[in-house]
């Protein structure tokens, strides 16, 4: 998943931050199987949102938007395997 970032984000002096496009996208910390997407193209989030749940090893573990944006597209369909 990749979103554009709020472009309110300034550094501590105040400047606007140069921001890496990786830095955009949000990764799951582990491999597994998507169950739920949360979020769709075009919606906004939050710092903190959940935007996906995985299942791995029989647990569903949220996948949490690190800071806030605007959904620009999905690599993931549910029950895609996310390895």
């Amino acid at each position: 998943m990749t979103k554009s970032t709020d472009s309110s984000s300034h550094g501590a002096d105040g400047d606007a931050r140069s921001r890496d496009p990786s830095e955009d996208r949000i990764r799951a910390e582990i491999a597994g199987t998507v169950l739920r997407i949360k979020i769709a193209v075009g919606d906004q989030v939050a710092d903190g949102d959940v935007v996906a749940v995985l299942e791995s090893m029989k647990m569903e573990i949220p996948v949490v938007a690190e800071v806030a944006g605007t959904v620009v597209s999905l690599y993931r369909a549910v029950l895609d395997d996310g390895d």
